[in-house]
């Protein structure tokens, strides 16, 4: 009896485990067919797609209509961002940076996220059993999720706004930069952060403006700063209300550190003096200390202006450059200076040397007819010539105190990016604000809060706008 009750029970787990074995292979293959049918929907969504020469999904625009169609191609349209179960852990990531776009002075609704959180949503809803339906979903979601990985990629790699298109005398090189290589890693490796910091400018500028972009953000979101009423200038000793707001204008933006006993004064001390100073110098004023018309209008400034002038000026940091080389005009009167740099462009523009040193020490400098002045021309010259034996500082001053004109060639191209900014880092990373004198400004502000033109992603991952801005 126990030896025919074993044998049953062997049997009869045996039975349960080729039952569980079908079991299991039957709800493989019905997640095979599931991913199938979304690779299929994918597959014609992109045919229809370069069809029509026209990308519209869950009525979304899709902007990479060049690079969307290309990366689905080269993996068989399998999707990227879905599994059997649906939406990757690693789309909820993308979704959670997305979401963050903000803080890189980029709006995160231009990347689909409306629509991608409806239908991250919609598959959640345990009801929804309509198998048409959920795979329809699951291939709008991959590739909207692909659009907004390479069109958030693209605008952290060059800006949201191409130059070209608002300043026609601009000239800006497509980077080198592969996005399809970046999405392809970051679905690889499952590091997105990584490829995302790896696509954002490296350099101090972008990140001092990004960190000082929070600051102000939270300035203005508790209220600004006060309005210092109109009146005489406020200079060393000068006893009025006013002296309290100017006192907590500064203190706000941390020109000003307010000591316990100071709470009450209306007298302008030596130390809220050597605060508008402060002030004075990060907004290219004259650091006299006295608090006049001219500085109080700057101070007046609103706090919502300055975040949008940060914002502006993100949008001309970038990493653009193109090859250097030297050259020696002769005459210490020249205008020019008796030194020059010369590197290619179609603006004839130029480093140069000037005999008018007295020109730096002013607060607004845009004397030059186009070309720029050097403060340190030797310094420069030294520093570009380091691997020239010939030509250490000895040898320079030699040939600038000759009048025989000499070219010098550098052996290694020098990458030069010149930009025109009213709002970036020091050295000492402190912020500085400058007036507009070119009025540029407005132009990209402009674009910036205009619906955005159709765009195309470039092959090398630069976007582009089809809309001029005049």
């Amino acid at each position: 009896m126990t030896t025919r009750m074993s044998v049953f029970l062997n049997i009869f787990g045996t039975a349960l485990m080729i039952f569980g074995l079908i079991a299991y292979a039957k709800l493989a293959q019905a997640q095979t067919d599931f991913i199938s049918l979304v690779q299929h929907q994918i597959e014609q969504q992109i045919r229809t797609a370069k069809k029509n020469q026209t990308f519209v999904c869950h009525s979304e625009l899709i902007c990479g209509i060049e690079l969307v169609p290309g990366f689905y191609t080269g993996r068989g349209y399998k999707p990227a961002w879905i599994e059997a179960e649906g939406p990757r852990p690693l789309a909820g990531r993308l979704v959670a940076l997305i979401h963050k776009a903000d803080a890189e002075g980029l709006n995160p609704g231009v990347y689909h996220l409306a629509s991608i959180k409806a239908i991250m949503s919609a598959l959640r809803d345990e009801t929804r059993d309509d198998m048409q339906s959920k795979v329809a979903m699951c291939a709008d979601l991959d590739i909207l999720l692909t659009d907004a990985y390479l069109f958030f990629g693209s605008h952290l790699l060059s800006g949201r706004v191409n130059p070209e298109t608002i300043h026609t005398d601009w000239v800006v090189r497509a980077h080198r930069t592969d996005l399809m290589d970046s999405i392809e890693r970051a679905l690889v490796s499952q590091q997105i952060e990584k490829e995302f910091e790896l696509l954002k400018p490296p350099h101090f500028a972008y990140t001092g403006l990004r960190d000082q972009l929070r600051v102000y953000r939270k300035i203005r979101d508790a209220g600004g700063w006060p309005q210092i009423p109109p009146g005489p200038s406020l200079r060393l000793g000068v006893q009025s209300k006013r002296v309290m707001a100017l006192r907590s204008r500064l203190e706000i933006t941390g020109d000003f550190i307010r000591e316990p006993d100071q709470n009450s004064r209306d007298r302008v001390d030596a130390d809220l003096m050597a605060a508008v100073q402060k002030f004075q110098r990060r907004h290219g004023l004259k650091p006299d200390g006295i608090a006049g018309k001219q500085t109080i209008a700057v101070m007046n400034i609103s706090a919502s202006e300055r975040v949008r002038q940060i914002e502006i000026n993100w949008q001309n940091l970038g990493r653009h450059y193109f090859p250097f080389k030297l050259r020696q005009d002769p005459g210490p009167k020249n205008a020019l200076g008796r030194i020059k740099f010369m590197f290619p462009n179609k603006f004839a523009v130029y480093i140069h040397d000037t005999p008018h040193r007295a020109l730096f020490n002013e607060t607004i400098r845009n004397f030059s007819s186009g070309c720029i002045r050097a403060e340190e021309p030797i310094e420069l010259a030294h520093q570009l010539l380091i691997h020239h034996p010939r030509w250490r500082p000895e040898q320079m001053q030699a040939a600038m105190q000759s009048r025989e004109r000499q070219v010098i060639r550098l052996k290694q191209a020098v990458p030069v990016h010149l930009l025109y900014l009213t709002a970036w880092i020091d050295a000492q990373g402190r912020m500085q604000f400058r007036r507009d004198i070119y009025n540029r400004d407005p132009a990209l502000d402009n674009a910036l809060h205009e619906k955005a033109p159709r765009p195309t992603l470039l092959s090398k991952g630069l976007l582009i706008n089809q809309k001029r801005v005049k």
